[in-house]
């Protein structure tokens, strides 16, 4: 897992339905090899670094457009995810992405 990377993480309300954020972000494999995707683990904290919210998505929840299509992680190729969440509130002001082992 420490061979994927996360880039242009973006976190924002939903237009069309301000109660949630949505989550927008490429992963990238840098191994030499293909690997499953991970599940990823997406926590928010306030200023004093407290977990307000922590959830686990898996690749059936986070892969958005022709990554839907994939079986694995292709090497060194941009892969786009799209997660859908309640907003956690005002109190969460820091965000992080972390990947885990998933297995089906």
């Amino acid at each position: 897992m420490d061979a994927i990377q996360s880039r242009k993480l973006v976190v924002r309300t939903n237009p069309e339905n301000r109660s949630q954020l949505v989550v927008d972000a490429v992963i990238i494999n840098r191994a030499a090899f293909e690997q499953p995707f991970p599940a990823i683990a997406l926590t928010f904290s306030n200023l004093n670094g407290d977990v307000v919210a922590q959830s686990v998505f898996t690749p059936d929840e986070y892969l958005a457009g022709d990554g839907r299509d994939l079986e694995a992680m292709p090497t060194d190729t941009p892969v786009r995810i799209v997660i859908n969440i309640r907003d956690p509130g005002k109190d969460a002001v820091n965000y992080n992405i972390a990947f885990r082992a998933y297995q089906e």
